[in-house]
């Protein structure tokens, strides 16, 4: 458990970060274990369904956040080392780009390159994949894919080339918002759809 040196005070710096590092290798065992072991039935669907979800919910709203703050030479330092970080692309970006912590090779990575898992475009395609398998009508299932653009990402590289730095930011801005609601609004079909709410007695 963690303890601050002063009995009632929040815990130190060192201490959540080193608590943080030891839920997430927990995490991952578990991750691993479900992806590993779980046969795959329409509960583990919708298990990888919810995960994804979430994913584009989370990254959606970081990336509202602190695009306005990278400008075309990488900007801050502090906003791209994190978003690199909650997109865990930090790896693959220092390999592909070295040091040139440009606006759109940020993007490129993080928006539309559907072979990294984390990027928009990549968490997108699984969705795609998971939704068109999970049980139901294909007019149903079109409806949930109908949330989200028809292909990548729904932006273009070509198209960001004319854009100013602003203008870049705003455009990737308004994608994530998009996105979050799209899944926002999944979330909320999925579980009409597939879970079973009891209705509350008032008079109880």
């Amino acid at each position: 458990a963690l303890r601050a040196d002063v009995p009632g005070s929040l815990p130190q710096l060192a201490q959540v970060l080193a608590a943080l590092d030891r839920l997430g290798v927990q995490l991952a065992a578990v991750t691993g274990a479900q992806s590993d072991r779980m046969t795959r039935d329409h509960g583990w669907r919708l298990l990888s369904v919810g995960r994804l979800v979430e994913r584009m919910a989370g990254l959606s709203q970081a990336m509202q956040h602190l695009i306005g703050v990278i400008d075309g030479r990488g900007g801050s330092a502090v906003a791209t080392s994190l978003l690199l970080d909650l997109f865990d692309s930090g790896i693959t970006f220092r390999t592909r780009y070295q040091r040139h912590e440009d606006l759109l090779a940020l993007v490129d990575l993080l928006v539309l390159d559907d072979i990294n898992p984390r990027s928009f475009a990549g968490t997108l395609r699984r969705l795609r994949t998971e939704i068109g398998k999970l049980p139901g009508t294909l007019s149903w299932r079109d409806e949930m894919l109908a949330l989200w653009p028809e292909r990548g990402a729904g932006l273009a590289l070509d198209e960001l080339r004319g854009y100013g730095d602003a203008a870049t930011q705003q455009r990737v801005a308004a994608l994530a918002r998009q996105l979050g609601a799209a899944a926002a609004r999944l979330s909320d079909l999925i579980g009409q759809r597939y879970f079973a709410h009891a209705e509350v007695d008032a008079s109880v």
